[in-house]
């Protein structure tokens, strides 16, 4: 017989509703959990992630850590600092802080010798 986890997964997925799939896999096994993290970033559904795995810390923290990493490659530095930091990613937070810093003074500096 097959897992029912998988069966609803599969449907879902062919539906191209990846966070309905995410919700089934998250009631999975550990392995179904972690191809469900891995939908998350590959379709970028922190945000449902978030809310879906609430009660869970540590899949709440890579979640997290993997928006912060989303959203500093995506050049929203203090949005990525700031959730890094929650998560406890301080060296990846302060990074994005100081890429932050170094982009407001250049913007600065062009601002005045422009």
């Amino acid at each position: 017989m097959t897992d029912p986890v998988e069966m609803k997964y599969k449907i879902t997925m062919d539906l191209k509703k990846y966070d309905k799939a995410v919700e089934e896999l998250s009631k999975g096994n550990p392995e179904q959990v972690e191809r469900g993290f891995n939908l998350i970033k590959q379709h970028n559904l922190y945000h449902h992630g978030l809310k879906l795995f609430t009660g869970n810390e540590v899949i709440s923290k890579r979640i997290k850590e993997a928006l912060g990493d989303y959203l500093h490659v995506n050049k929203d530095y203090k949005l990525a600092g700031l959730v890094l930091e929650s998560c406890g990613a301080y060296a990846k937070a302060l990074e994005s802080f100081k890429v932050k810093i170094s982009f407001s003074r250049e913007k600065s500096m062009n601002y005045f010798f422009l």
